[in-house]
């Protein structure tokens, strides 16, 4: 993170939130940046302006922002060790699709955590597993409590991740110790999950962010294919879930949803077909 941000913005971070809590920075142009932690957000007093973005982003690409062009044209940057960038600003589109970005104006960087154990608060699922589904708003620490219970289920399942976003393993190197886990990276989900299930034959495949249509239609077939899923998605309750995706309702059994509040990662009410 010291190389990321350089030596001045680092510390200024750490004075306000130790390294090791740091979950979230959020820089933006003529703001001051603002770090986070698993339970409050503290102002570094160090405003940002386009020299520090764009020498942020110059270190997260090496300098060659051509070579992350796909990971751009959807909205992030992947840095290492699971660190992902989000960017805004002035984009590119062409043939009705964002293609890059000519101006970036701010960042949201987020720090994955691993807190081996904390699906202890959720142990029942191991007990013959069905289709999970963890529910959070974006910061909660869903995709902190699907890596742990991943990391459970692989010592008695053969699980795959599809790691879409780096947001699990990192550059592959794996956060957790994982016994029986494959991973396939930097692929969207639906584009991937029917060569995993032949080529690797899981058990159980695990995602996180479910997300239009293409998603919805990949859970489907997961389902279908006799393989149990565990996945992640963007929502506040298994009501709005229902109201607006009803069609995923029938492919689920537990439903679990985070809260930030009191802490992130806090259970705020789990739902379980009889």
């Amino acid at each position: 993170m010291e190389y990321l941000l350089g030596k001045d913005i680092f510390d200024a971070v750490c004075k306000v939130v130790p390294l090791k809590e740091l979950t979230e920075l959020r820089i933006r142009r003529g703001q001051n940046i603002v770090a986070t932690n698993n339970f409050t957000r503290a102002d570094t007093g160090i405003a940002a302006d386009k020299k520090l973005v764009d020498g942020i982003v110059g270190r997260a690409t090496s300098f060659s922002m051509y070579a992350y062009e796909e990971e751009v044209r959807r909205g992030y940057i992947f840095y290492k060790n699971g660190v992902r960038i989000g960017i805004g600003g002035q984009a590119i589109c062409k043939g009705g699709g964002l293609t890059s970005f000519k101006d970036i104006s701010s960042l949201c960087i987020r720090v994955p955590h691993e807190i081996n154990g904390c699906s202890r608060a959720v142990d029942w699922v191991f007990d013959n597993y069905k289709n999970t589904l963890v529910i959070s708003p974006p910061g909660c620490g869903k995709t902190t409590l699907i890596r742990d219970i991943a990391r459970v289920l692989s010592g008695t399942h053969d699980v795959l991740v599809l790691d879409e976003r780096y947001e699990f393993y990192g550059n592959g190197g794996g956060i957790a110790p994982r016994s029986m886990i494959d991973v396939i990276q930097g692929v969207p989900k639906n584009l991937c999950y029917e060569g995993g299930i032949r080529a690797l034959a899981p058990e159980i495949i695990v995602c996180d962010e479910i997300f239009g249509v293409a998603d919805f239609a990949a859970v489907k077939k997961i389902t279908a294919s006799g393989v149990k899923i565990l996945a992640g998605m963007h929502a506040d309750s298994v009501e709005n879930v229902k109201k607006y995706f009803s069609e995923l309702e029938e492919y689920f059994d537990n439903f679990i949803v985070l809260s930030s509040k009191p802490r992130v990662g806090s259970i705020k009410s789990i739902m379980r077909k009889q």
